[in-house]
């Protein structure tokens, strides 16, 4: 009976002590348990923010791709607009050169239309001069055999009997005899007298011819000058223009072009 009761308190001990054993070791599952859980809770944390450090690291590197795509297109933006410009400004200046081009082209065609026109009066006029009929000398009288018919002619020209001088110069105009020189100044006289005489269009004939036939003579500067006022006349300005721009570029030192250039300012 006392065996049976030892082996009984020896197993209990034997059961007790497994169930100890079996307590520490559930205890110390337990713990390490506990410890995984809470390693893998921090762990958790530590990658959640790290995802969220990353997360934040690529919103940022995002707005900087984002403000650069911007930055990149503005500057395409502003390389096409300049790109534009340049365009539009060699554009402006071709059209100003092909503008430039034909206003001179029509400056000139106009110019030698001008002149066309101004020569075709002159040998018109010239024409209806050459078919009048010689007007006869009726108050020249000779004070001297020894004077001749030119000399009358300046006289009664520079004392201003106008129209006395027009018709004996009229006549030498036709005398064959009466050659350069003083064919020039019978031609300038003649232009003159009609001009005092209020005829216009017969004194630009006159010193028309007198440029054309004698073109070096001096007294193209009186001539030219005197044309000049008479086209004014007649309002032909720009025929009047180009007659006191001879006179300057080819007399450009005497005191009728002095006077041309002051007239042409005024017009």
């Amino acid at each position: 009976m006392m065996k049976k009761f030892c082996f009984i308190i020896i197993a209990l001990v034997i059961l007790a002590s497994c169930a100890t054993r079996e307590e520490i070791q559930r205890r110390e599952l337990l713990k390490t348990l506990s410890e995984e859980v809470q390693t893998g809770q921090k762990t958790s944390s530590e990658v959640i923010s790290k995802i969220q450090e990353y997360q934040e690291r690529m919103n940022v590197m995002d707005g900087r791709i984002e403000e650069m795509a911007h930055r990149k297109d503005q500057n395409l933006q502003r390389e096409l607009e300049s790109i534009k410009n340049n365009m539009r400004l060699i554009k402006e200046e071709i059209d100003a050169l092909k503008l430039g081009q034909e206003q001179r082209f029509t400056q000139i065609e106009s110019r030698q239309n001008e002149q066309q026109k101004f020569l075709d009066q002159i040998v018109g006029t010239l024409e209806k001069l050459s078919q009048a009929p010689i007007v006869s000398n009726k108050k020249s009288k000779k004070n001297d055999a020894e004077t001749s018919a030119y000399d009358n002619a300046m006289t009664t020209f520079n004392q201003g009997k106008y129209q006395e001088a027009r018709e004996m110069l009229t006549i030498l105009l036709h005398d064959k005899s009466v050659k350069g020189s003083k064919l020039a100044k019978v031609l300038h006289n003649l232009g003159m007298a009609e001009y005092k005489l209020g005829n216009f269009e017969g004194s630009t004939a006159y010193f028309g011819r007198l440029y054309t036939d004698f073109p070096s003579s001096t007294l193209n500067s009186t001539g030219l000058l005197t044309l000049g006022k008479a086209l004014v006349k007649i309002g032909k300005k720009e025929e009047a223009k180009q007659a006191f721009q001879e006179l300057q570029d080819k007399f450009s030192k005497t005191k009728a072009a002095i006077e041309a250039k002051k007239l042409l300012e005024k017009m």
